[in-house]
């Protein structure tokens, strides 16, 4: 069994499972792989395929451990965000300069904000050690670099709370976009019926049997509503960067590096740019701003329900972020 210190020496976690109701952790030892895909679990996917003998396992009490010591360092800041809104080009931007490092919605995170490793039960204390081990795993993967932005999923904002209390001085930021756009992208083809998968996600509180009577324009509406919501608690209660999708690329070198405590150099401001004229998901192809596209198939039922449910939230979102 590995001590901490082995397991984290190159090493990172990427899922919490469990075994006979005890708590395991696996790793990927990455070797000299950096962060480059747009989502954490792809590279770390990756690297498995190409190594397999890089994955390890041990006991979630290494992971504990780590916690109840503390991290070294705090990361640069934490990448909230709605869905669709913009954020993997800013996490793909910040990644094209070797400066820093950047976790991109990690799939472990995502369990320990949610409770949800198998066949476990964790006290609130046990889930903050548990996130400051994952949290440190993270800062000091790299150590040379300057500093680490982590950017949890969508769905991560309503959990800001133990987040912010783990970790209050960690500078926070929202990304959101304009409600209508962000729908259509999350509907898709999809406008009459959810997939099945969904009704067990737990996007919504509502139970499975009701999610099946809604519409997909619906779900999503809800959904979009709940990540504004959230958002809003957050800004209002303690200092929060809001950038809207308008503002992208260049609040990245502006508002995010001021908000950050970060100059970049020439050469960086290029690394950026270059980043910026590239598809966020699809690295090589063009960037091409799909807004006009987006607002024209939107149907008459998402921009109603763009209104009833998401619209009064993005606009007290907007009026903060004018305001600051």
């Amino acid at each position: 069994m590995l001590n901490s210190q082995q397991a984290i020496q190159g090493s990172l976690p990427f899922r919490l499972r469990g075994c006979d109701g005890a708590g395991w952790v696996d790793w990927c030892d990455l070797g000299d792989v950096r962060l480059q895909e747009p989502f954490f679990d792809q590279t770390l996917a990756r690297r498995l395929r190409q190594c397999p003998e890089s994955l390890r396992s041990t006991p979630a009490e290494v992971l504990l451990e780590l916690g109840r010591e503390g991290p070294t360092r705090s990361p640069r800041a934490f990448l909230f965000h709605s869905s669709r809104c913009g954020s993997t080009l800013i996490t793909r931007m910040l990644s094209g300069t070797s400066r820093f490092e950047v976790f991109s919605e990690p799939s472990i995170l995502e369990a320990v904000l949610r409770h949800r490793p198998p066949s476990t039960t964790l006290s609130r204390e046990e889930r903050r050690a548990l996130l400051l081990g994952l949290v440190r795993t993270f800062v000091e993967h790299r150590p040379q670099t300057e500093g680490v932005f982590l950017k949890p999923s969508a769905r991560a904002i309503e959990d800001f709370e133990l987040l912010v209390e783990t970790f209050p001085q960690v500078p926070r930021v929202f990304v959101y976009r304009e409600p209508v756009e962000v729908l259509v992208s999350l509907v898709g083809r999809q406008t009459e019926r959810l997939p099945p998968a969904l009704e067990h996600a737990g996007l919504l509180p509502d139970a499975p049997e009701v999610l099946r009577q809604m519409s997909p324009p619906e779900f999503w509406a809800r959904v979009l509503a709940r990540q504004l919501a959230a958002a809003l608690a957050m800004a209002e209660r303690s200092p929060t960067l809001l950038l809207n999708y308008r503002q992208l690329p260049t609040a990245v070198w502006e508002e995010l590096a001021h908000h950050c405590g970060f100059v970049l150099a020439d050469r960086d401001l290029e690394s950026l740019r270059a980043v910026a004229r590239e598809s966020a998901k699809n690295p090589g192809m063009v960037f091409r701003d799909d807004g006009p596209r987006k607002n024209m198939a939107a149907t008459e039922e998402i921009l109603e329900l763009a209104e009833r449910w998401v619209r009064p939230l993005y606009e007290r979102l907007e009026a903060l972020r004018l305001e600051a």
